[in-house]
């Protein structure tokens, strides 16, 4: 007879395999595969006998034993119920909403990313609102393998600083547009 409900719901948490470790006689901790929430979150036995959370303790990874478990080999079996931090693979496609989160790799976003008022997509970045600043603690570098660097007003350029063999241009592309240099600027008044 087929199922008939709710679908299942996909488990996305990555449980570590059974582990077996060597009683020696002498040693009481034990390093698990993962960090393990509390000691009611494994199932430990030795030599076959399920022992009481009384008998173990667990902080993060380490398994300690209040007393040595007999020497033997794979004697104490660590089933592990419930790991703490395990990873989670959502399924492609899922959309997921977080307050934080930390990324040790490379971010690749093929329709963009959107950041406050700013959106990184392919060559450009855009601001919807407001005055970008750069503030940085050395030097702001711009290194153009065309070599040039283009201001724009709306559109229109107004600037170009380029290299020209082993000189540099500062031009105005507007005709009969100058470029003017002054020594101190008061808001309204021209150069």
């Amino acid at each position: 007879m087929s199922y008939i409900g709710n679908s299942l719901p996909a488990n996305f948490q990555s449980l570590p395999a059974v582990q077996r470790f060597n009683g020696d006689g002498s040693d009481t901790t034990f390093t698990l595969a993962a960090q393990i929430a509390n000691d009611q979150s494994i199932l430990v036995s030795v030599d076959g006998v399920t022992q009481d959370s009384n008998a173990y303790s667990v902080s993060g990874t380490t398994l300690t034993f209040t007393s040595a478990p007999s020497a033997g080999t794979g004697n104490i079996f660590v089933n592990t119920i419930s790991p703490v931090g395990s990873t989670v693979v959502p399924p492609d496609g899922l959309a997921i909403t977080a307050t934080t989160g930390t990324f040790s790799g490379k971010i690749t976003a093929d329709a963009g990313i959107d950041i406050d008022n700013f959106n990184i997509d392919g060559t450009t970045i855009a601001l919807s609102s407001g005055d970008m600043v750069l503030d940085a603690a050395g030097d702001i570098i711009l290194d153009a393998d065309g070599a040039d660097v283009i201001l724009k007003d709306d559109g229109t350029i107004f600037l170009e600083i380029d290299k020209d063999g082993n000189n540099a241009r500062i031009k105005n592309p507007i005709s009969d547009g100058d470029i003017k240099f002054q020594d101190f600027y008061v808001s309204g008044s021209d150069c």
